[in-house]
């Protein structure tokens, strides 16, 4: 079952500030239910501020599905990685 927050958190990651902060906080109470639209919005991003906050979610969840994401993070370079 999806979380139907968890759209609308993806977005805040992109309003920065507050808004940023407290989305990352409700995704990474949300869990292994945000993952897979986490790693969606990194691959559609170039953001890099966006992507930062992505991987801190990712991070704290520890769901394999994010190593995906954290190889290209890796292979990107630069402070993402």
């Amino acid at each position: 079952m999806k979380d139907p927050d968890v759209p609308s958190l993806v977005q805040g990651l992109r309003e920065g500030g507050a808004r940023r902060e407290a989305a990352i906080a409700r995704l990474t109470i949300a869990g292994k239910r945000a993952v897979a639209r986490l790693v969606d919005a990194y691959q559609d991003t170039d953001d890099r501020e966006v992507q930062v906050a992505i991987l801190r979610v990712l991070e704290a969840v520890g769901d394999e599905r994010a190593l995906i994401v954290a190889q290209q993070a890796l292979a990107a370079r630069g402070d993402v990685a």
